[in-house]
């Protein structure tokens, strides 16, 4: 029903004034059975370039620009950007209703792992949550984070470090004194 609405109201459009009155009837009742047939879907998402498909098949980079037209009935849509995780929406569409659909894309963890020089025992505190032996290995989110190891008998060390969403990070902190 997309292509034919699409096809006859380039048929109407490019005709204009050559299409003969009961001719255009015939055309417009025709396009208001398959409007009935199709529904347009508003897609908002949050991360601008991620790539869309609607039932497998690319259709694009959001923003999206205009709705989409898709036939009445049940579809997928996916959408997925580098550094976050997949969302998928199944999509009941119902023919001659708009719709907005709103797809969040949340940041992957960041992989650490942090442990000791010479790997001596110790405990580890990343911004302020409990202490955990080290090594340490766990998941955090992109951004700024500190790590504060503590070892019996030595002065505690913190750094600063930075982690990338979706990426890895091994960090070695020596001991001291």
């Amino acid at each position: 029903p997309v292509d034919a609405t699409n096809m006859l109201g380039r048929y109407l459009r490019e005709g204009a004034a050559g299409v003969r009155r009961n001719r255009r009837a015939e055309v417009d009742r025709m396009l208001a059975d398959l409007a009935r047939q199709i529904g347009r879907v508003t897609v908002a998402v949050n991360v601008d370039g991620a790539e869309l498909t609607l039932d497998g098949s690319p259709i694009g980079s959001a923003p999206l620009t205009e709705p989409l037209v898709v036939p009445a009935g049940p579809h997928t849509l996916a959408v997925r950007a580098t550094g976050h995780r997949p969302a998928t929406r199944e999509v009941a569409v119902v023919g001659g209703e708009e719709q907005r659909v709103e797809l969040r894309l949340d940041p992957l963890p960041a992989q650490v792992t942090i442990e000791t020089e010479g790997g001596e025992a110790a405990r580890v505190t990343i911004d302020e949550q409990p202490a955990q032996p080290a090594p340490w290995s766990g998941e955090l989110a992109g951004g700024r984070h500190r790590a504060v190891v503590r070892a019996r008998g030595r002065r505690d060390v913190a750094r600063e470090f930075e982690v990338t969403a979706g990426g890895t990070l091994r960090l070695t902190i020596g001991l001291g004194e």
